[in-house]
């Protein structure tokens, strides 16, 4: 058993460590979760075949290490369900079960990314991304059959679409970004419902007289209780700024927290907590807030040095049974790592 304290660090003196996106679950339970770690600072394929990726299974009990799977294409290309490990490698969506070691190959399409799951594990999101349109597929966990359920084109200059999650309690509602400069993209949050055949901006951004963006949305998640999504408010629009929520069936836009230059948030299991962090603080530094819905309590509970390249954001998440927070740090060799702090 490891001493308990108020954290442990991951990470090393020449790999860049990642626990993923922040809206992907990389606990295994509330002791193991899977990392993913390359000597790329980007921990990315994309510099060629010499760059390896890894994904390692680490233990909290005892701080032991176990490679897993190598050459994922990116940090953000996994996520995990109980002991299965969705991740894409060579175009392709794999399971792999980390007490069997097999692996089976869901879907291939090649560019796909950041597969996302439903809580009940039953279907995974993954999007495809060219010049020309965005594809979203949903694809059977069990049976791996899988079906187009949007192809979209923004006009230019931003014609991308991105960050598509599935919603985690109805696999027939799937969100999306409208990705470009938040200063002037003002249709950034989608849903697509695939009952109604819909794609549908849910929260709209106001505009000046002479069309200027006033409201510069990003970096959303899903609640897990309830059919919302949490975003930020950045301070480039018109205040206040800050972490809202909005109601997908309503299209309401709530502001809830505006105590910091809150950067991304992220949501507990039950929805009664929120993870945040700042923008930076001075020296290169961004502050990591835990938000008591309830008692409305924004509190600061950690400075961190950051790169501000990805991923090297701290992008709070929480554990399962959400008593411990996970988020990015740059460590004393200059390496991201991954800080878990026990909030209980």
């Amino acid at each position: 058993m490891m001493e308990k304290k108020d954290y442990i660090d991951i990470g090393d003196r020449q790999k860049n460590y990642s626990f993923g996106y922040y809206s992907q679950n990389s606990w295994v339970d509330n002791s193991r979760l899977v990392l993913i770690r390359s000597e790329s600072d980007e921990i990315s394929r994309d510099g060629g075949d010499s760059v390896k990726t890894e994904l390692v299974l680490y233990d909290l009990e005892n701080g032991s290490e176990r490679v897993i799977a190598e050459d994922v294409n990116n940090w953000f290309d996994y996520a995990v369900y109980g002991e299965l490990v969705y991740y894409v490698k060579n175009g392709e969506l794999r399971v792999l079960n980390i007490n069997t070691g097999a692996v089976k190959t869901l879907f291939s399409k090649q560019g796909i990314s950041m597969p996302h799951l439903t809580n009940d594990g039953k279907f995974i999101s993954v999007f495809h991304c060219t010049p020309e349109k965005s594809t979203f597929f949903r694809v059977d966990s069990e049976s791996a059959a899988y079906e187009e359920l949007l192809e979209i084109a923004f006009e230019e200059p931003f014609p991308y679409a991105n960050h598509g999650m599935i919603c985690p309690m109805n696999p027939d509602m799937l969100f999306f970004s409208h990705e470009g400069d938040t200063k002037r993209v003002s249709d950034r949050l989608w849903i697509y419902d695939k009952e109604k055949n819909e794609a549908r901006n849910i929260a709209k951004q106001r505009r000046s007289e002479s069309g200027e963006v006033l409201d510069c949305y990003g970096h959303e998640c899903w609640a897990h209780e309830r059919c919302g999504l949490y975003f930020v408010r950045y301070n480039e629009s018109l205040a206040p700024s800050g972490i809202c929520y909005v109601n997908v069936d309503t299209g309401n836009a709530e502001l809830l927290y505006s105590g910091y230059d809150y950067w991304h948030v992220s949501a507990s299991s039950d929805d009664k907590y929120l993870a945040g962090d700042t923008r930076n603080l001075g020296g290169n530094t961004s502050g990591v807030i835990v938000i008591d819905r309830e008692g409305r309590e924004e509190k600061l509970v950690d400075k961190v040095k950051t790169s501000f390249r990805h991923p090297c954001h701290p992008h709070p998440a929480f554990s399962p049974d959400n008593l411990k927070l996970i988020y990015h740090i740059l460590n004393e060799h200059g390496k991201c790592s991954v800080r878990i702090r026990f909030l209980g």
